[in-house]
C-alpha cells in the first residue's frame, strides 16, 4: 500500500509569475498600439505611389500583438484557475497527511504490543480495523493524485488550446528536456 503524497506546487509563485507574464504581454500590446498610432499618423505627411503599402505595413504587427495578448490573457486565466485549484488541493493534502500520520501512529502502537491484553480476538479485530483504515486512506491518496493530475492536465490543455490545439497529451518530464515521444532532440 502506498500512503505517500506528491508534493504540490505553491499557488503564490504561480500567481506572481502569471501576473508578471500578463503585464509583459500587456506591455507588448501597449507598445504595438503606440507604434501603430504613430505609423498611422504618417498618412498626413507621406505621399508617394507606394504610400498604401508603407502605411499598411504596421497593420499586421498590430494584429499579431492583439492576438498574442488575447492568447496570453487566456493562458494566464488558466494558470490563475490552476493556482486556485492548488490552494484547494493543498487543504485536502494537509488533511490527508494528518490522517496518514494518525494512522501510522496507531499502527506503530499496535505493532509494539497488545493494546487489550492478550486477547487474540481483540488483537485481530484491531489489525482488521487498521487494515481497513489503510485501504481507505490508500483510496483517498489515489483520488488526490488523480485530482492533481486532472488539474494539471486541464491547465495544460487550456494553454495549448490558445495555440490552436484542442488538448495536450502530457509527455512527462522527458518532453520538457527534449527526449519525449515524437520529439526530435537533434
Amino acid at each position: 500500500m502506498s500512503l505517500s503524497l506528491p508534493v504540490l506546487d505553491e499557488a503564490g509563485p504561480v500567481r506572481e509569475a502569471t501576473g508578471s507574464s500578463l503585464n509583459a504581454f500587456r506591455g507588448v500590446l501597449s507598445t504595438a498600439d503606440e507604434v501603430a498610432a504613430t505609423w498611422n499618423g504618417l498618412g498626413v505627411a507621406y505621399s508617394a505611389p507606394e504610400a498604401p503599402v508603407v502605411l499598411a505595413a504596421m497593420a499586421r504587427p498590430d494584429v499579431c500583438a492583439h492576438t498574442l495578448a488575447g492568447h496570453a490573457e487566456t493562458a494566464c486565466a488558466a494558470l490563475m484557475v490552476h493556482a486556485d485549484r492548488l490552494d484547494e488541493l493543498k487543504m485536502i493534502r494537509e488533511q490527508l497527511a494528518a490522517d496518514i500520520t494518525a494512522h501510522e501512529t496507531k499502527a506503530a502502537a499496535v505493532s509494539q504490543g497488545p493494546a487489550q491484553g492478550d486477547d487474540p480476538t481483540a488483537q485481530q479485530h484491531q489489525q482488521n480495523l487498521l487494515c481497513s483504515e489503510a485501504v481507505a486512506l490508500e483510496g483517498r491518496v489515489a483520488r488526490f493524485v488523480q485530482a492533481l493530475e486532472e488539474a494539471q492536465q486541464e491547465c495544460s490543455s487550456k494553454i495549448h488550446a490558445t495555440q490552436g490545439n484542442t488538448a495536450h497529451i502530457g509527455g512527462g518530464i522527458a518532453s520538457l528536456t527534449g527526449g519525449g515521444a515524437g520529439v526530435d532532440s537533434d
